[in-house]
Parts: C-alpha cells; sequence; structure tokens
C-alpha cells in the first residue's frame, strides 16, 4: 500500500508540474478517495496465506505443494491442446467434459488412497461403463455400436 501511494503521488507531482489540464488528469480525488478506503484491505485481506508452502505425498511419494494456480493453467494449457481449430457446440462440450472429467479424475486418484490404482487412463472409464451397461443385442445393431465406432 505505501508503495503504491508513493507511486500515485509521484505521479500526481508530475502532472501538477506539467500543467495537465484537471480534466485529463490520471490521479483524481475519485482515486485518491478509493485507494484511501482500500487501506482497509491492503493491511487485513491481502497478507501471504498459512500454508503457502504445505506439500503432500501423493499416493506415489512424490511431494507435491498443496497451493497455487499453476495446476489450473496447466488445466487450460492441456484444454487448448486438446480442442481443434474447429468444432462444433455439442461436441466442443463433450470434449471440454472429457477432458475436465480426466483432469479431476487423476487429480483424485494420484492423492487419495481411498482409490485403487486404476491401470487405464481415466478418459476411458465412461466409455468403459457405457459398454458394460450396452445389452449384447445393443452392441453391434445400435448407431452408437461398437461396430459404428470402430468400423467392425
Amino acid at each position: 500500500y505505501n508503495e503504491l501511494s508513493e507511486y500515485i503521488t509521484k505521479v500526481k507531482t508530475y502532472e501538477v508540474q506539467q500543467n495537465v489540464p484537471s480534466g485529463n488528469r490520471i490521479i483524481t480525488n475519485k482515486l485518491l478517495s478509493c485507494h484511501d478506503t482500500q487501506k482497509k484491505h491492503f493491511d487485513n485481506c491481502i497478507t501471504p496465506p498459512e500454508a503457502a508452502a504445505t506439500t503432500v505425498l501423493d499416493r506415489f511419494f512424490r511431494s507435491t505443494l498443496c497451493r497455487g494456480s499453476g495446476k489450473n493453467e496447466n488445466l487450460w494449457r492441456h484444454v487448448r491442446a486438446a480442442f481443434p481449430e474447429k468444432i462444433g457446440l455439442d461436441s466442443g462440450v463433450y470434449l471440454m467434459l472429457s477432458i475436465t472429467t480426466n483432469w479431476n479424475f487423476n487429480r483424485e486418484l494420484q492423492f487419495d488412497p481411498r482409490w485403487a490404482y486404476i491401470p487405464i487412463s481415466t478418459m476411458h472409464i465412461a466409455l468403459t461403463q457405457h459398454i458394460a451397461l450396452m445389452t449384447s443385442a445393443n452392441i453391434f445393431h445400435s448407431p452408437s455400436s461398437l461396430a459404428n465406432m470402430f468400423q467392425l
């Protein structure tokens, strides 16, 4: 807050020295008033988190930080890489659901020992459940059958 206050003062002084018309100034009375009311937030809300360096061990005994936005940014990097240049709305929704489901399953499986280790990609869980629910008659003869999926 203090560094920002000093910067605001320097800019205000510069504007006065340069005879900038009051309608064109960056530092206005409204800005100064807003800055003063935000002091309580700087003093009470913006503090380093208590558990900033907390780490947990995953099921493979790798140490991982609990906090941070890097993993969220990494998710969006994967989403951008997975999406083609052009995609229909329905396909885009399904692709987004499968990517985020896969991402969340992987995180859950990685850190929660209640889950058994699954040696397949979590993206295939939904497909294997779909196949398990299909009757044997529908497996090869329905429009969404395996024969149509894999052109058997």
